[in-house]
């Protein structure tokens, strides 16, 4: 007979166990909660929702940065430093936030950023780092240490790593490198060696900027600043892709070329030291800018003189300018290597006196220079000639048609001039013969008493006589014309011209290049004429000068070859 009692008695102590078994159960995964939620809360970097990592290594010659995204193929490899990094102690000993070497920023998908400093002990080859935001020190051991010494990503912290920096000066402005490489090698801290290289072109600098620009005037000078001597330096200064300098340098101050330009200064520097070694190549994008200097041929004038002047060092953005009310048209300057030339040409009419010149530098309609001088006209006595001719040839000379026809065409073709030198040396005469009337002689012709003045010299010689080419230039007129007959010009570049009337035959078209010395026609009586005879002008544009200035040995044109 069952007992139910006893029955009873079986079943309430298996609930009873089953509660102490259910709550020891419930007890440990409580521990188990609470011990990981404990230790996760105190993980010194957590792994979860990590989108990327900003390592800054640091120098005293410069800073870089790596930005390694968890998504990648280091990801794995970052985890487990990362881990690595939880198992660290907590240290009382701690280091200058100043020592340390290499920061990392733990960036999270909420926006929230962990920083960690880290310090490599080279000599007891241990990590170091601080948690920013706990302000708490942790150090590692040496074994785990060592995955962090030869990770790639930490190899600067080898003193060796970082390229000496070279800085260069333009008095007190730094100037900003125009291209950089390396070859490098440096010491790990196990005595094995590793390198790295660099090659980098950086924007191309803006000389409007004017960090670049050398102002010799203000005593400006091109100095070097190194963290750490070379053994060896070189320099290569190239200006329009020819090496111009070439030797080794043992001063940090670098010479300067004097000539307005751009230059490429490139620097090569070699260092040969315990822990590093290699060749660092620096090129700097240079414009020297020498101070503006202003020649002027002659200052003491007599009428129908030509003066040259000449603007040394103008900048290619520069203009100039020069007001004067001595020439009907102002002067144009044209660029010949570092100069700015132009000619004035001084009438034979023109009156005596003081005359006074202001020349302007402009860059963006800004005055850079400025300078003003006089030049003064003495006076100046011309021959006189009475010309008797018959009344048809007097006629057709006064004709206001042909006139108008003659100062149509010369004008026009002298409006305008060759922007370089065509010319070669002195001038030489185009024919040979008797100077029957002279530059600036005060014509009367009939016994009028209205004079004109002779802009010209008139050289008489046998019908057919050649002339030649006082020069090297370009054919810029050749026509026959009422007043002049035969006319030809010839353009010598910079506003010089060349003017041959009554020539019998013309053997030269516009456009054709002639040499010095080359047959351009022959003597003739054509137009307003008395006999066989060449009219020979030299004009500065339209402004007829004395012909015989530019022959001689100390002309304006030896002027400006003398000027180096």
């Amino acid at each position: 007979m069952i007992n139910e009692e006893n029955i009873g008695i079986k079943i309430d102590k298996f609930k009873s166990n089953q509660n102490i078994f259910f709550g020891i159960l419930i007890l440990l995964l409580f521990i188990c909660i609470i011990s990981f939620i404990y230790i996760h809360l105190n993980d010194i970097v957590c792994t979860k929702d990590i989108e990327n990592i900003e390592i800054h290594a640091k120098s005293e010659m410069e800073t870089e940065i790596d930005v390694i995204k968890l998504n990648d193929e280091e990801k794995e490899t970052f985890i487990n430093f990362i881990e690595l990094l939880n198992s660290a102690k907590g240290t009382k000993q701690n280091f200058s936030k100043d020592l340390s070497d290499i920061s990392l920023l733990f960036k999270y998908k909420n926006g929230k950023i962990k920083v960690l400093d880290l310090y490599f002990d080279m000599q007891t080859q241990r990590l170091s780092f601080l948690d920013i935001s706990k302000n708490k020190y942790y150090i590692l051991d040496k074994k785990d240490s060592a995955y962090f010494f030869f990770y790639k990503h930490f190899q600067s912290v080898h003193s060796g790593y970082f390229v000496p920096s070279v800085d260069l000066y333009i008095g007190d402005k730094l100037i900003n490198v125009y291209h950089k490489s390396f070859e490098w090698l440096y010491m790990c801290i196990d005595g094995s060696w590793a390198g790295r290289s660099y090659d980098k072109i950086f924007d191309v600098i803006d000389f409007k900027n004017d960090n670049s620009i050398i102002d010799l005037e203000k005593g400006e000078k091109l100095r070097l600043e190194y963290s750490v001597l070379p053994d060896k330096s070189h320099l290569q200064i190239v200006k329009e892709g020819n090496v111009i300098y070439d030797e080794d340098i043992y001063s940090d101050e670098l010479p300067l070329i004097k000539e307005d330009g751009s230059y490429i200064y490139r620097l090569t520097n070699e260092w040969y030291k315990d822990e590093y070694e290699g060749t660092q190549v620096l090129e700097y994008d240079i414009y020297i800018d020498l101070p503006i200097e202003v020649y002027i041929s002659k200052s003491s004038l007599l009428a129908g003189d030509t003066v040259s002047i000449v603007a040394k060092n103008v900048n290619p953005n520069e203009k100039i300018e020069l007001i004067q009310d001595l020439s009907l048209k102002s002067p144009i300057f044209y660029t010949h290597g570092n100069k700015r030339i132009a000619f004035l040409g001084v009438s034979c009419i023109a009156d005596s006196g003081k005359y006074n010149m202001k020349l302007s530098c402009l860059r963006d309609n800004k005055t850079t220079f400025e300078k003003e001088f006089d030049l003064e006209v003495k006076d100046t006595k011309f021959k006189v000639q009475n010309l008797t001719i018959s009344k048809k040839l007097r006629a057709n000379a006064v004709k206001d048609e042909n006139r108008i026809e003659h100062k149509d065409y010369c004008d026009k073709v002298r409006e305008k001039s060759e922007n370089r030198i065509l010319w070669d040396g002195d001038f030489i005469m185009p024919v040979k013969g008797v100077i029957s009337t002279d530059y600036g002689e005060i014509r009367y012709v009939n016994g009028s008493t209205n004079a004109y003045r002779h802009k010209g010299i008139d050289i008489a010689a046998k019908l057919g006589t050649p002339i030649i080419a006082p020069n090297n230039g370009i054919v810029k007129g050749s026509k026959f014309l009422n007043l002049t007959g035969n006319s030809i010009i010839i353009d010598h570049g910079m506003g010089l011209f060349s003017v041959y009337y009554h020539l019998n035959s013309r053997d030269v078209k516009v456009g054709e290049y002639v040499k010095k010395g080359d047959i351009i026609g022959t003597v003739g009586k054509t137009g307003f004429s008395t006999g066989p005879h060449l009219h020979y002008e030299f004009c500065v544009f339209k402004t007829a000068v004395n012909p015989y200035l530019l022959m001689e040995s100390d002309s304006i044109i030896d002027f400006i070859n003398n000027l180096s």
